[in-house]
C-alpha cells in the first residue's frame, strides 16, 4: 500500500516551530523528519493514522 500526505503548518506556529527544533538538534532538514514520520504511519482498525514514538535519525 502506497501512502502519500500533504502537510500544511497550521496558523498556529506551535507544530512548525517544534519540528524545525527537532530537526535542528538531529541536523536533519524538517522535511527529512518529516519523510522519517511518514514511513512510520500506520492506520488501526478505525481509520485512524498513528505513529510510535521514535527518535530521527
Amino acid at each position: 500500500m502506497s501512502l502519500r500526505a500533504r502537510v500544511r503548518a497550521s496558523v498556529h506556529p506551535g507544530p512548525a516551530r517544534r519540528l524545525r527544533a527537532i530537526a535542528a538538534r538531529t541536523g536533519l532538514e524538517p522535511e527529512q523528519v518529516l519523510a522519517q514520520l511518514a514511513d512510520r504511519v500506520r492506520m488501526d482498525n478505525d481509520g485512524a493514522l498513528t505513529v510510535n514514538a521514535f527518535t530521527p535519525r
